[in-house]
C-alpha cells in the first residue's frame, strides 16, 4: 500500500507554484517595460539623427518629414505600453520625468511636424531638452539606466 503524502506538502508545493508564477508574471511586465522603454528611446534616437540635419520644419525634404513622424508615431506607441510606475520604483521620478517631458515632447514634435507648425515642434524640443537636462543630473543615480548616459548628451 501506497503511503499518502502529507496535505501540507502538497499545499506547499502548490504556494511554490504560485509564488513562481507570481514572479513569473512580475519578470515578463518588467521586461516588456523595459523592452518598451527600450524601443521608445531607439526611436526617439532615430528621430534626433534626422532632425540634426534640418534647421526647421520648412528645411526639411518631404521623404524626411515622413520617416521622422514615423520614429516619432512609433515612439509614442511604444510609450503606452511602459509601466511609468515601476519607472519610479526604479528611482523616484524616473518614469514621471520621461512621460511628462520625452514622451509628451516627443508627441508634440510630430504635431508640430504633422500641422507645419514650428511653434508646437519648438515645445516639443523644450520638453525633450527639459528631460535631457533632467536625466543627466541624475543619470550616475539610476544604475540599471547608466548604459543610457550617452545618448541623451
Amino acid at each position: 500500500m501506497k503511503k499518502l503524502r502529507k496535505p501540507s506538502i502538497f499545499i506547499g508545493l502548490m504556494v511554490a507554484a504560485l509564488v513562481c508564477f507570481s514572479s513569473c508574471d512580475k519578470i515578463n511586465h518588467t521586461r516588456e517595460t523595459v523592452s518598451e522603454f527600450t524601443s521608445t528611446i531607439t526611436s526617439i534616437e532615430k528621430m534626433k539623427g534626422i532632425m540634426e540635419e534640418h534647421n526647421e520644419i520648412n528645411d526639411f525634404p518631404k521623404e524626411d518629414i515622413e520617416e521622422l513622424l514615423e520614429y516619432g508615431r512609433s515612439a509614442v506607441e511604444h510609450s503606452k505600453k511602459i509601466d511609468y510606475d515601476f519607472l519610479n520604483e526604479i528611482y523616484p521620478k524616473l518614469g514621471t520625468a520621461f512621460e511628462d517631458n520625452l514622451v509628451k515632447g516627443i508627441d508634440l514634435i510630430v504635431q508640430g511636424y504633422q500641422e507645419n507648425n514650428q511653434q508646437l515642434a519648438d515645445e516639443g524640443s523644450e520638453l525633450v531638452k527639459s528631460w535631457g537636462n533632467w536625466f543627466e543630473e541624475n543619470v550616475e543615480n539610476i544604475k540599471p539606466l547608466s548604459f543610457l548616459k550617452d545618448r541623451f548628451q
